[in-house]
């Protein structure tokens, strides 16, 4: 599975997936997946891998911090993966801009077994 990410300016902004902020490809999925597949622990990357195919996520600008701060750990604790870096420069740009981030999953396989749609 594939995570397209777009910057939401409000939440009355229709979402236009074609101008997304990124596109996080499937190894970048499998990354987070293995690191919380087995975690009891809510955390705003695992609501990432909750996302089934089709569906669409709503993390509202006060967790993208808590996000940052835990997509950064990820970079400093020597996980590597070529999105990383656009990944947190993306999260930054939501913090400043006071945004939120719109996610939907796209493709397959989708390694999540939960069919929510989630608002934080």
């Amino acid at each position: 599975m594939a995570l397209l990410i777009y910057l939401r300016k409000g939440p009355t902004e229709s979402i236009d997936w074609a101008k997304r902020e990124i596109y996080l490809d499937q190894s970048f999925y499998e990354l987070l997946f293995r690191l919380h597949e087995n975690s009891k622990l809510s955390s705003p990357l695992r609501q990432l891998v909750s996302i089934g195919y089709g569906e669409e996520c709503v993390i509202n600008n006060k967790h993208i911090s808590a996000m940052l701060v835990e997509a950064a750990s990820l970079a400093q604790n020597s996980f590597e993966h070529p999105q990383l870096e656009a990944f947190l420069g993306v999260l930054r740009k939501a913090a400043e801009g006071n945004c939120d981030l719109a996610i939907a999953g796209d493709m397959y396989p989708d390694l999540s077994n939960r069919r929510t749609t989630c608002i934080l």
